[in-house]
């Protein structure tokens, strides 16, 4: 339960998300009005063009309008009869109707100043020769041409003859002194004209409209680019949000989510689930040795080997650093989870490749069951945890499953880490010695220095209930170096015959810098090394990287005797006596508090005997509490002993005694039948 890698890098939050969801809708916002701006442009140049082409057509009509009266005015023979509301003559007849039909000019009118209609050309329109004679018709002129200037209309052919398109242009007669003398109203065939001017127009339109397309396309072009990049972001971050970016796998808080989904269908319909809460054994301590990017590595192939056995990928996630959760639906008893859970951690255990390593793997699982240890999320992972929590006190590698009474014993635990913070720093702790013997000379061979802590309210707590929590909590390193030094402080003041044994923790060694202490201490204790036996546990055997071996032999090399506690117990102790170069063997307790139960354990004591007789090592019994105990390892040769028996351990202060005691005892002459007797061996 250490997160020493972390979720891959950083945890990304909701109004992370939402920044860019606000982003995403001001770009598209914007998109928005730049292409409306566009259309709005477009649509304002179109009608600048359309208004600047009509004006211009009505300027050239304009022109050839008075292009065709000043022509008239010039060259026909009696126009001025004409405007004088004369009969025209045939000459005048002869060049109006050359005048009409050689141009665009199909029609006119004549009008005086007074705006009477004097003459109109439709005879001479229509193949005669002789304008029409006034009906009486009288109009307003427009004030352009009141004011002596050319007023023109468009208009649409709808009465039968006219153009389509033609343009009625009133022409002002001025005299000198800037009189109107007569207005000519001229009509102006604008069919072709107005033809080719919305030709030019087309070509004009269609120009500027690929223009703006491309104003357009382009910022439209680039409001796509970006909100697809800013949606593909989005979901980049919304996956960090919710996932591990090292394994893939979800995260706390997604899995968390996945969970309370999961208990709410399972509670509507009234089912279990499990939740395993699966905690890597040593993880720390393969991170330390091979690196950060192997331990991710190491990471990855567990998420892998997880995944295998959930049946959705929501079902599982890591929770930290080498914590992962799966969730189990379908639960039909908590022996159905137990079960899981051993499939669990039979898929982790084994042997992993980590840079040319083998290094061996276990995991620890707590289990909780819904609704039994929790009905939702944050109450179940809290039941599996606690659950977790026991196995990785009991010395992990195990399952458990959460019971009401883990949470009193989590309690316990707790006020305990408390009470060793203050023991460290109040002086609770002090040391025992209990004295070892050989049994065939009778004599004090040495002494086990024990760690035992005294509460002022409580008394005495039990090595067994305070050692594992100083081991988690991290305050067994200063302890144990404290432990080291006192002893063999104490030690030195012993006769030379007279040996000190120490018992170390694993996780002492995770610093990789044990034989600089144990050597510090020597120097500055001034004991022999060869007087100091250190004593570790298979465990440490089993469960370290090479760096715990190298400091092991460097711890020898000092001249320092290594002590393999716990003989038996293990898994491949005979594996480990003949690739390592141990000094000393500790028969564990629980084979002689055997002896005489029918178990066969006599030929297992005596195989044990012979093997560290044959490797030339030292054999100690612990835990030998009565006679025949005795008796029986006298008789099968295991001379050196540990127990009750001989003596409990004892205060410094008792320590002198026990060894005056044994001197005064060897002035005595030993007991040749060899047999022990209470008077002879009891401290």
């Amino acid at each position: 339960m250490l997160p020493v890698n972390t979720c891959g890098g950083v945890r990304l939050h909701e109004p992370v998300v939402q920044i860019m969801r606000n982003s995403s809708s001001s770009d598209r916002v914007l998109g928005i009005a730049s292409i409306f701006a566009g259309m709005v442009v477009v649509a304002a140049t179109i009608g600048i063009v359309f208004l600047g082409a009509e004006r211009l057509l009505r300027s050239d009509t304009e022109a050839a309008a008075v292009k065709w009266a000043e022509n008239v005015l010039a060259n026909a023979p009696d126009f001025d009869a004409i405007l004088a509301g004369e009969t025209p003559s045939e000459r005048n007849l002869d060049f109006l109707s050359i005048a009409l039909r050689g141009g665009d000019i199909f029609r006119f009118k004549i009008y005086d100043a007074e705006g009477r209609l004097l003459r109109v050309s439709d005879d001479m329109a229509a193949g005669g020769s002789d304008p029409a004679a006034p009906d009486g018709q009288r109009i307003e002129f427009a004030p352009p041409v009141l004011a002596g200037k050319v007023y023109s209309q468009a208009r649409k052919g709808t009465p039968p003859g006219r153009p389509e398109f033609y343009t009625e242009a009133f022409v002002p007669i001025v005299d000198q002194q800037g009189d109107i003398l007569a207005v000519i109203d001229i009509f102006v065939d604008n069919t072709q004209r107005r033809a080719l001017y919305l030709q030019w127009l087309a070509g004009i339109l269609g120009a500027l409209l690929i223009i703006a397309a491309m104003g357009v396309a382009v910022p439209a072009t680039s409001l796509w680019i970006r909100t697809r990049q800013k949606r593909v972001a989005e979901q980049h971050l919304r996956f960090l949000a919710q996932h591990d970016t090292l394994t893939g796998l979800a995260n706390r808080t997604r899995f968390l989510e996945n969970l309370t989904e999961a208990l709410e269908s399972h509670a509507e319909e009234g089912r279990q689930l499990a939740l395993h809460f699966v905690d890597l054994d040593r993880f720390k301590e393969i991170n330390d040795a091979f690196g950060h990017s192997e331990g991710d590595a190491y990471l990855r192939d567990i998420a892998e080997r997880l995944s295998k056995l959930v049946d959705r990928p929501e079902y599982l996630g890591r929770l930290g650093g080498d914590e992962f959760a799966v969730i189990q639906p379908e639960l039909s008893g908590v022996k159905h989870g137990e079960m899981y859970a051993e499939r669990i951690c039979s898929a982790l255990t084994g042997t992993y490749d980590i840079n040319g390593y083998e290094v061996v793997s276990t995991a620890s699982v707590g289990v909780a069951v819904a609704p039994q240890h929790g009905t939702s999320a944050a109450q179940l992972l809290r039941s599996a945890d606690v659950a977790l929590h026991q196995v990785k006190f009991a010395g992990s590698n195990a399952i458990g499953v959460y019971t009401a009474d883990l949470d009193d014993l989590l309690k316990r635990r707790l006020a305990l880490q408390t009470d060793l913070r203050k023991a460290f720093e109040n002086d609770w702790f002090s040391l025992h010695y209990q004295p070892q013997y050989n049994l065939k000379t009778r004599r004090l061979t040495g002494f086990e220095a024990l760690l035992r802590m005294e509460h002022p309210d409580r008394g005495f707590i039990s090595p067994a209930d305070f050692i594992p929590v100083a081991e988690e909590i991290g305050l067994i390193v200063p302890l144990g170096e404290w432990v080291l030094y006192e002893a063999c402080r104490t030690a030195v003041y012993w006769p030379d015959h007279i040996a000190l044994s120490v018992n170390l923790s694993p996780a002492q060694f995770r610093r990789g810098d044990m034989p600089k202490i144990v050597e510090n201490v020597l120097r500055q204790t001034r004991l022999a090394p060869h007087r100091l036996g250190i004593e570790i546990t298979e465990g440490l055997l089993m469960e370290s990287s090479q760096g715990v071996l190298d400091q092991l032999q460097e711890i020898r090399e000092l001249g320092v005797a290594l002590v393999m506690d716990d003989f038996g117990t293990g898994y491949s102790s005979l594996s480990y006596l003949w690739q390592f170069s141990f000094d000393t063997i500790k028969i564990d307790r629980s084979f002689v508090h055997a002896l005489g139960s029918g178990s066969n354990v006599e030929s297992l004591l005596q195989s044990i005997i012979n093997i560290g007789e044959s490797l030339d090592l030292r054999v100690v019994a612990e835990g030998v509490e009565n006679v025949e105990q005795a008796h029986f390892l006298m008789a099968n040769s295991c001379r050196h002993v540990q127990g009750f028996l001989f003596g409990r351990p004892v205060p410094e202060g008792d320590v002198t005694a026990i060894i005056e005691k044994d001197l005064r005892n060897a002035e005595t002459t030993p007991n040749e039948s060899g047999r022990p007797s209470r008077h002879t061996v009891a401290a």
